[in-house]
């Protein structure tokens, strides 16, 4: 084939483009939750990115933690869950999401994030992202050999 010129053979196969199921309109899509607030009552001016005067205080700290998780702050954000956590320590999406930014944080802070995705497990059993990421923690702190204690063991 001449230098220059492509090729016009085609396959015969057709490729359907299908979303990635990890990506929403190219954005990758996380599982972190962040908490609803209430409709805007007359106190916020109908912004949404504001929680209304009617929403617990835990509820504005975990929301502003979850926006800087996703921009990767994590030292931002660990004051924000920190923060939501003291408030309201029955809170598992706000220990689940603490444990993260510690976990990401580096290995001085595995055995506080351990604690709280414990913490998570403890009070939501439910929770999957808890046990993903607790099975992260402990493959980072060398233990990968542990059990799964929610796997169904083999009877021999």
């Amino acid at each position: 084939m001449p230098r220059g010129q492509q090729s016009e053979i085609r396959s015969p196969i057709r490729h359907e483009k299908t979303p990635h199921p990890l990506r929403c309109h190219g954005q990758p899509r996380f599982r972190v939750r962040q908490w609803p607030s209430s409709p805007p009552s007359g106190g916020n001016q109908g912004s949404p990115d504001r929680a209304s005067r009617d929403d617990p205080p835990e509820l504005s700290f975990y929301n502003d933690g979850v926006k800087l998780l996703f921009k990767k702050e994590w030292a931002a954000a660990e004051k924000q869950f920190t923060a939501a956590v003291a408030i309201n320590p029955k809170m598992p999406e706000a220990h689940n999401n603490l444990a993260y930014v510690l976990r990401k944080q580096g290995e001085p802070n595995f055995a506080k994030s351990l604690e709280h995705y414990n913490r998570a497990i403890e009070l939501k059993p439910k929770m999957p992202e808890a046990y993903m990421h607790r099975g992260a923690l402990h493959y980072f702190m060398g233990h990968p050999e542990l059990p799964n204690p929610t796997s169904r063991r083999c009877s021999s």
